[in-house]
């Protein structure tokens, strides 16, 4: 019995942790991955969620969606590209999701 306690305890602990924690803006996943970028990247300081990053030595490539308040997916699908050797920026939004 202590036992089952203790596990709950421990899953209770851990989706607060989850639940605290808040999806990063676009700024910070660049800056995690260590892409200079210019400030007219379009939703620089949004906060996104759903991140996939495509990241070598030619392009550095992220899809995401935009968060809303209620944490909610819109149905928009975002990418941002980034060619290395030319630092040229490319924007294409919105990609219609298949739902």
């Amino acid at each position: 019995m202590r036992f089952v306690a203790l596990i709950l305890v421990i899953v209770s602990a851990l989706l607060t942790q989850l639940a605290a924690q808040e999806n990063p803006t676009l700024s910070a996943v660049l800056e995690e991955h260590s892409i200079p970028f210019p400030p007219s990247i379009p939703h620089l300081n949004s906060k996104i969620t759903s991140v996939a990053v495509s990241d070598d030595d030619l392009e550095f490539v992220i899809a995401y969606c935009l968060d809303t308040l209620k944490n909610e997916l819109r149905a928009l699908l975002l990418l941002t590209r980034c060619h290395k050797i030319t630092g040229k920026w490319e924007t294409i939004c919105p990609i219609p999701s298949l739902s």
